[in-house]
Parts: C-alpha cells; structure tokens; sequence
C-alpha cells in the first residue's frame, strides 16, 4: 500500500496543486469534523504531522531490523548523489496508516528521497521458504504500517515537520487524533454495536451519540454500508446540519490541540 500511497502523493506533489495537508485514508473510514474543523485543528497543529506510533511491537522491528540492511546508503535513500554517503540508518517504527501530512514533507519525501529500495524491503521482509509462516506474519503485520511512521520518526533524516525517535526510544506513548477505533481486545471492551470484525469495533446508528458526536479525531474506523447503511446516513445528515446550519468551531477545544505533542515538537525545532 506504501506504493500506491507514493504515487498519489507523486502526483499531488506537483506544484499546480495547492494544499497544506494530505490524509491517507482507507476503506470504510469516515469524517467526523467538518471541513471548517479540520481547517482550524490542522492550524493548531501548526504545520506537525499527526502519525500514530505503536510500543508493542518492539520483537518485530527488531526482526525487520536483522532482514536488511537500513543505512541511507545501502537504501540508496537520497536522489542526490552527494548525500549517499552518509552513514545513517532509519529508525523502524510502526503504526496506524492513516495520517495527517504536511505538505513539506510530502514534497520531501517524493522530491528528495528515492524510496524504491526502501518500500521493498518493508514491502517483502516476511518473506521466507516456510509458507505457513508467511500467511501468518503477513496477515497479522501489515507492511503499510511501517512506511510513514519509519520517515517521520527517523530523526537523522532530518525530513521537514516530521517528529522524533525518542519518545519510543523511552517508550513513551504519543497520543493521535488523525483516526478514531474501538479495539475489542476482552470483555470489557464496550462496542456498542454489539459487531467487530478483526477485533475492530464496527460503529452503527448505537455509536454515533457515544463515540463520534464529540470525538476530538478527525476520522473514524470502521463503518460499513454492508452493517449499518443508516448509521451511514444518519451521520451525514449529522455532519451537513453542522456545516450549513448549526455551523462553527464551538465545538473544539483549541488547548487540546495546540498542546498535541507533535505541535510542540514542531514549534520549538
């Protein structure tokens, strides 16, 4: 998926388009700030990327880690000549794929970076003669979910508006708000819905007051037209009468934002 992310972004990288941020998004996602929120909160973040970063998988990228070999130069990561020589490595991270990128590092990491080698190896570091072991790690790691996070996160690549290592280096958690789920993972979980598919709770007319009314994120996941088609639609006419009707930023909680740790990290370098 990080290829076909790439030549998205390729494309919208060039300059007759104009824009400050790019979502990245999958199916069955759906928007849960209006147009006139989204605009305001991405101004809090103040140019930061809003990427999510998982700790619990420290055994895996320690494996990716031994599969290749990660130095810009082996990746031959720079389209400039001169810049392959450094001896420098990413930072394997992994995370959600849905994220808010700002237009700085989009045009960074397609006009600056090769990232040929790079999507790969994130693409084909499960493969191995043991089939079965195949199946399982390809369907329980998605390789998407290293692309973005690895870039951003690297702090030696110096890319533009992105973030730092060392929070996961301290296991640190950074919060994000780019998507909303539900992770159904014991009893206790509450799902309103009473369904979840991959553990993933799949939002339904139940949800709509509970979890997405006065949620802070931008995008929720999942909502299916095949579950709930009125949920569906009951949540668009939600969102149309807070655009036309009862309009306006009352709802957010600037401090909120402004105090997103990716916003700091972003004001003060």
């Amino acid at each position: 998926m990080g290829t076909a992310y790439m030549s998205c972004l390729e494309e919208l990288s060039k300059k007759k388009y104009k824009w400050d941020y790019v979502f990245t998004l999958q199916n069955d996602d759906i928007q849960i700030k209006t147009n006139e929120e989204i605009i305001r909160i991405l101004k809090w973040l103040g140019g930061a990327n809003d990427v999510q970063y998982q700790l619990d998988h420290k055994e895996l990228i320690q494996k990716i880690y031994k599969k290749f070999n990660w130095t810009f130069k082996d990746l031959k990561l720079f389209k400039d000549v001169d810049s392959e020589g450094k001896l420098l490595s990413l930072k394997i991270s992994k995370g959600l794929v849905q994220a808010s990128l700002a237009r700085p590092f989009v045009d960074f990491i397609v006009q600056k970076l090769d990232l040929t080698q790079l999507l790969h190896h994130i693409n084909n570091w499960y493969l191995t003669l043991n089939l079965i072991k195949i199946i399982k790690l390809s369907g329980e790691y998605a390789c998407d979910e290293l692309f973005f996070q690895t870039l951003v996160a690297t702090d030696v690549l110096r890319a533009p508006n992105a973030f730092t290592h060392k929070c996961l280096d301290k296991n640190i958690y950074t919060p994000y708000f780019s998507r909303f789920s539900i992770w159904v993972e014991d009893s206790n979980t509450i799902c309103p819905s009473g369904y979840n598919r991959h553990s993933l709770c799949i939002f339904g007319l139940e949800d709509l007051s509970v979890n997405l009314r006065d949620n802070n994120c931008l995008f929720a996941n999942k909502i299916k037209a095949d579950f709930d088609f009125g949920a569906i639609l009951c949540w668009h006419e939600e969102m149309r009468s807070r655009t036309l009707v009862d309009k306006g930023l009352k709802r957010l909680n600037s401090t909120f934002y402004q105090n997103w740790p990716q916003a700091i990290f972003k004001l003060i370098n």
